[in-house]
C-alpha cells in the first residue's frame, strides 16, 4: 500500500510515503481507511495503539517430540534414553501415560521451572540428564532441546505489517533462553519487536498478573490500547481480565479477521 502507517479514529489520517501520488489512488486508500473505521465504529471496538504477540503457536507453531527424539538418538548410553522419558520430563507426555517422573519437583514439569527463571540452563541441563540418564554434552543439548520451530508465515507476515505502518509491537511469550537464543539466530523476524517480555527474565508466567504488569511497564501502555494475540485461552483471558483488547488465536485465519474489524491492517491470506 502507498503509506507508511494508518491511523484510524474519527479523522481517518493517511501519511504518504513522500513521494506523489495519483488522485484516484489516494481516494482508493482513504476509501479503505474510512471503511476500516467505519467497522470500527459499528462494532463498538476501538483501535489498539499496540499489538503484544505470544510467540509458540502463533508466529512460530513448535513441538516437544522433534526435541524428545533427537536429544533421544543422540544419547551416548547404552540403552539410549527414551523420547517418551524426555516428553515427560518437559511436560508434554500424552496425556494418561505419566509415570512419576516429576512427583521430585511436586508435579512441576522443568520446562516450566527454566521458562518461570527457577533454572538456568545448565540447571535444567542438570536436571534433566540426572532424571533421565541421558548422556549428552551441554552445546549439544541446548541445540537438540532449542529446536523445535517452524514459522506460522501469515503470522509473520502480519507483524511485519503492524510494524511498516507504525504500530508498536511486542513479545510477550513464556520461554526460556535456549529457546530465545535459538530463535533470535534462526529467525530474523524477531530481532524487529519493539520490545520483549520473556517469561524467564521477568520471572513471571503467563497467566499470572506480574508478567502483564511488566509489558504495561515497558509499553507505557494498559487497557484497551493493548491488544495481546495468545492461543492459550486463559492467557488472553488474563489479558482481558486487566481490561487489554484480547484475541485468542485459533488460527491466522480467524485472528486477521479479528484485526481487521478493529481497524488494523492485515495481510492477505
Amino acid at each position: 500500500m502507498p503509506f507508511i502507517s494508518v491511523r484510524v479514529s474519527h479523522s481517518p489520517l493517511l501519511v504518504l510515503s513522500g513521494r506523489a501520488l495519483p488522485a484516484r489512488r489516494i481516494r482508493a486508500a482513504a476509501g479503505r481507511i474510512s471503511a476500516l473505521a467505519n467497522a470500527v465504529e459499528s462494532t463498538g471496538l476501538s483501535q489498539p495503539r499496540a499489538v503484544v504477540f505470544d510467540l509458540g503457536k502463533v508466529l512460530l507453531d513448535f513441538d516437544f517430540c522433534k526435541s524428545s527424539a533427537r536429544l533421544a538418538a543422540a544419547c551416548q548410553a547404552s540403552p539410549q534414553t527414551r523420547p517418551e522419558v524426555l516428553l515427560e520430563l518437559f511436560g508434554h507426555a500424552p496425556a494418561g501415560t505419566a509415570t512419576g517422573l516429576l512427583d521430585a519437583w511436586a508435579g512441576v514439569s522443568l520446562v516450566e521451572q527454566l521458562e518461570r527463571g527457577q533454572l538456568s540452563g545448565r540447571e535444567f541441563y542438570q536436571a534433566v540428564t540426572s532424571a533421565s540418564g541421558l548422556q549428552v554434552d551441554f552445546p549439544t543439548f541446548a541445540e537438540l532441546y532449542a529446536d523445535i520451530f517452524t514459522e506460522v508465515p501469515p503470522m509473520i507476515a502480519q507483524q511485519q505489517l503492524l510494524l511498516r505502518a507504525g504500530v508498536p509491537c511486542y513479545l510477550m511469550s513464556n520461554c526460556s533462553g535456549l529457546h530465545i537464543d535459538d530463535v533470535r539466530r534462526r529467525y530474523p523476524f524477531f530481532n524487529t519487536f519493539t520490545g520483549l517480555i520473556l517469561s524467564y527474565e521477568v520471572r513471571s508466567f503467563k497467566p499470572d498478573p506480574e508478567i502483564y504488569a511488566a509489558a504495561e511497564h515497558l509499553a507505557q501502555m494498559s487497557g484497551p490500547d493493548l491488544l495481546f494475540i495468545d492461543d492459550r485461552e486463559e492467557n488472553a483471558a488474563a489479558a482481558a481480565q486487566r481490561g487489554w483488547q484480547a484475541i485468542h488465536h485459533s488460527s491466522p485465519a480467524a485472528t486477521l479477521h479479528r484485526l481487521r474489524q478493529l481497524g488494523l491492517p492485515t495481510v492477505d491470506l
